[in-house]
């Protein structure tokens, strides 16, 4: 998942298993090395308490599985793309990053506006919606843009919607072939500065303009239906609270299979909440009131990537008193970008580095949240008829020195 690190040594820590698997441990770290570029060379000795952990889990993730009707080979998959999952993030914490001079936990100083609550229970059905989705289509190839004005297509027929904003850095061939939606609004960064400023820059938008409801939606969102979303943002606009659908691969590779069962864009359940309320939720749907903005909550712009921003945006709303409430039974698709299989890899190893960069950036502010990870419960998606397209060369070899690292 996202945010998994540092969380298999809780309770195996003093298990003797790495020095009989160290061989295949390295074996398996060159080998990643060969296949993506990234250096995981001392990846075995830098988290060697970490790697007993994980091989101990992922035993225990087998066994978990073998009921859910996945064939042995399915598994296999995905205990291999676990471990390269976990060592990308454990590569991306490793990295030197300087820390950002400001560490501000509550909000930025942003102008805070009076929200009438009372005004909100009397929205019923006529209230204004707005979509903010952040973009960087600087270096995005004709297909990206294909994909984003097909999304725009598709929201500009949602009922009370009065907005949408794309933000980011947008080249001038993307401006022209998205200037013809009415409801549509470009706002052009000169710099590329991540996503949670592109989404604090679409906050104050929607706060200026009245609107009552934000949802914010990632690029490579595919045909969010109207219809589906309707009952949560009738509901979400009277509420103090985030709300987040689960998220499903739009194409059949072997990495897309890894993220929906994992879960990985759903975030993950808070233990003993009877699966009511998530520890965080990801941005690539977010549904909020604007209510909960009105007291100067925003993304934490020292977040640079798109990754840990929304994680810990959620822990500082959930102080604030703001519920992160999942929505189960709605499942909104996503295209992974993993179509190209020679390199869909190196895609797969850079999105968990780029996350554990964040996780990195997140320990330094609220440890305490990675010991609340560890009691959490894993929210999958799933769709037992999906059938995964070919597996990749590199996979079958990985998936080889795995089945020896958990004999």
């Amino acid at each position: 998942m996202t945010g998994a690190l540092l969380s298999f040594q809780a309770s195996t820590s003093n298990l003797n298993i790495l020095i009989k698997k160290k061989e295949n441990i390295e074996i398996f770290s060159e080998c990643l090395s060969e296949y993506t570029g990234f250096d995981f060379s001392r990846i075995s000795d830098n988290f060697s308490d970490e790697i007993k952990g994980l091989l101990t889990y992922l035993k225990g993730r087998r066994i978990e599985l073998e009921p859910d009707g996945l064939s042995k080979s399915e598994i296999s998959l995905y205990l291999t793309l676990n471990m390269v999952s976990s060592f990308s993030l454990w590569l991306g914490f490793s990295r030197v990053i300087e820390q950002p001079k400001s560490l501000f936990r509550v909000a930025n100083n942003s102008e805070q506006r009076n929200v009438s609550i009372i005004r909100r229970h009397e929205i019923e059905g006529n209230y204004k919606m707005c979509v903010v989705i952040p973009t960087n289509l600087a270096n995005q190839d004709k297909e990206r843009l294909l994909q984003l004005k097909k999304l725009v297509m598709t929201l500009s027929k949602w009922d009370n919607l009065s907005r949408i904003w794309i933000i980011g850095r947008i080249p001038e061939k993307a401006l022209r072939a998205l200037g013809k939606f009415g409801k549509l609004e470009i706002i052009g960064l000169e710099e590329d500065k991540g996503p949670a400023k592109a989404r604090n820059v679409g906050i104050e938008r929607a706060l200026g303009a009245d609107m009552d409801l934000i949802v914010f939606m990632d690029d490579d969102v595919v045909s969010p239906n109207n219809n589906a979303f309707k009952s949560v943002c009738d509901k979400a606009v009277r509420s103090r609270g985030i709300y987040f659908p689960k998220i499903e691969s739009y194409y059949s590779t072997c990495f897309d299979l890894f993220h929906d069962l994992d879960g990985t864009l759903n975030g993950v359940y808070e233990p003993n909440t009877n699966l009511k309320s998530l520890v965080y939720g990801t941005t690539c749907v977010m549904i909020a009131s604007t209510f909960i903005f009105s007291d100067g909550l925003r993304f934490d712009e020292d977040f640079p990537l798109a990754a840990g921003e929304d994680i810990d945006f959620c822990i500082r709303a959930r102080a604030n008193g703001v519920k992160v409430v999942p929505v189960d039974d709605l499942v909104v698709k996503h295209d992974f970008g993993y179509r190209e299989s020679n390199n869909s890899l190196t895609k797969f190893v850079s999105r968990f580095i780029r996350y554990g960069e964040g996780n990195r950036l997140i320990k330094s502010r609220s440890p305490e949240y990675f010991q609340i990870l560890t009691n959490s419960i894993r929210r999958p998606t799933q769709d037992s008829k999906k059938k995964i397209s070919k597996i990749p060369r590199t996979i079958e070899v990985l998936s080889k020195i795995v089945e020896r690292c958990l004999d």
